[in-house]
């Protein structure tokens, strides 16, 4: 990954680097000089709740005149998760544009667009789906699968499409932005900041307004089966148009949000909330502060203005720590990981050390495993092996197999399959397979319990 593709700053506050932040009853942009009667950036902000001591980037701006209203962090580089989708929609407005693309066109879903993980519609391959359909599973359900299938379609391939989405996203102003997939499933070098992503809202507002519904979009059915939006603000916040949510682990939930109050239409960017509450409240607070602030805009920088694009490049880019990220999967006993007395033999497990289990970039995402049964022979742990080839063949085939070597509490010498990189979904998925037997055990493995077995 890029060196400017890791930093990210915790203590912003301090420097004024982003130049600007809500001050009500001010009516001057503060700057990086000295301005009487101004409290300091940090603390006008936190005086109002916006600002919260976690790490995170934001971006307010009006889209009438492209005043920035608020900006912290802006200009830093991060995982944009689902927002991807954002670009992806854009591609598709683009396409249906120049004519190459209309809503009542049938799209067939190849293999690797029904093979996509995480949120999903259920798309099988060789399926049909319309492109409106798709662009609503896309937005309102961050429909993985859908997002490919339209990429597989407007360019020819998931990886050509990525690279078109980028030189797009340069000709527009996000030259900060680059993209590896349709989707924004974690990716080394799929990278945004806070400004990249506003200048996308405003240019989908601006230059595909008869396609602006279908961020508006609540609900969608398909296959006869009514689903709501994902994007929390359709239904909590008054006057919100949507736009997009996204979570990775790597990137916190992030959000792009639209709202329109008294003709006034705002866009508001939060990246790296550290839950779903915590992000929605932070963007709806930016919200409220943004519809009452009453600066004059000729006051206020605008949103190419040098202190909202630059980066300050001295911390690492945020991502929330393991034990916060990976505490959520049901299926998952951590407590029962590894004993203490355990002494594993492992082999044939290159690569998937402790850089890969601290996540130090964005394969995060892959560091889990799991690790089945106590045998007290090795074919009996291959045998298990080939029922995970037989009965989980995708998972299996990007993942690394081996069996294991170990001697728990002081016993004698048992044998166990072991599988790394694997989703921590994947992970939880094949620990509640129906196919094993009672008596054969199986433990999905975070990080940290994957670092002590290895």
């Amino acid at each position: 990954m890029p060196a400017t593709a890791k930093r990210i700053p915790l203590i912003l506050c301090l420097c004024l680097m982003s130049g600007v932040s809500f001050a009500k009853g001010h009516h001057q942009a503060q700057t990086a000089q000295p301005v009487a009667k101004h409290k300091p950036a940090k603390a006008a902000a936190r005086s109002h709740g916006y600002d919260n001591p976690d790490t995170h980037a934001a971006l307010v701006i009006d889209t009438a005149n492209n005043a920035v209203l608020h900006a912290h962090n802006a200009g830093e580089p991060w995982y944009p998760a689902s927002l991807t989708k954002m670009m992806t929609a854009f591609m598709a407005f683009d396409a249906m544009e120049a004519g190459r693309l209309s809503p009542d066109d049938t799209l067939t879903v190849s293999y690797h667009a029904a093979e996509q993980k995480g949120s999903r519609l259920g798309l099988r391959a060789g399926e049909r789906i319309t492109v409106d359909d798709a662009i609503r599973g896309l937005i309102a359900r961050s429909a993985n699968d859908a997002a490919v299938t339209l990429a597989e379609h407007i360019g020819g391939n998931e990886g050509d499409f990525a690279a078109a989405m980028t030189n797009k996203a340069h000709q527009i102003g996000m030259s900060h932005s680059s993209f590896e997939n349709a989707t924004g499933l974690p990716a080394p070098h799929q990278i945004t900041t806070a400004h990249d992503m506003a200048v996308l809202a405003q240019t989908l507002i601006r230059r595909f307004p008869s396609q602006y519904h279908y961020f508006q979009t609540d609900s969608m059915t398909f296959h006869r089966r009514t689903m709501g939006a994902i994007n929390p603000l359709l239904r909590s916040y008054p006057g919100a148009e949507g736009m997009k949510t996204g979570f990775t682990c790597a990137s916190g939930y992030n959000i792009v949000g639209a709202a329109k109050r008294d003709g006034r239409r705002l866009i508001a960017v939060y990246l790296g909330g550290g839950s779903r509450n915590h992000r929605n409240a932070e963007v709806s607070r930016l919200l409220d502060a943004g519809f009452a602030d009453n600066r004059d805009a000729a006051q206020l920088p605008g949103l190419d203005d040098a202190t909202v694009v630059q980066a300050n490049n001295q911390y690492p880019i945020h991502r929330l720590g393991p034990n916060v990220c990976n505490s959520t999967v049901p299926p998952v006993n951590t407590a029962a990981h590894a004993p203490s007395h355990a002494q594993p033999a492992v082999a044939g497990v290159a690569g998937r050390g402790s850089h890969a289990v601290q996540a130090a970039d964005a394969k995060q995402h892959r560091s889990w495993g799991v690790v089945v049964g106590n045998f007290p022979n090795r074919q009996q742990g291959q045998g298990v092996l080939q029922k995970l080839r037989s009965n989980a063949p995708n998972v299996v085939a990007h993942s690394q197999a081996t069996i294991i070597s170990r001697t728990l509490n002081k016993g004698p010498q048992q044998y166990a399959a072991l599988l790394t990189g694997l989703e921590r979904d994947e992970a939880g998925r094949l620990c509640n397979m129906r196919s094993w037997e009672r008596s054969v055990s199986c433990t999905a493995l975070d990080p940290i319990a994957l670092r002590a077995i290895q």
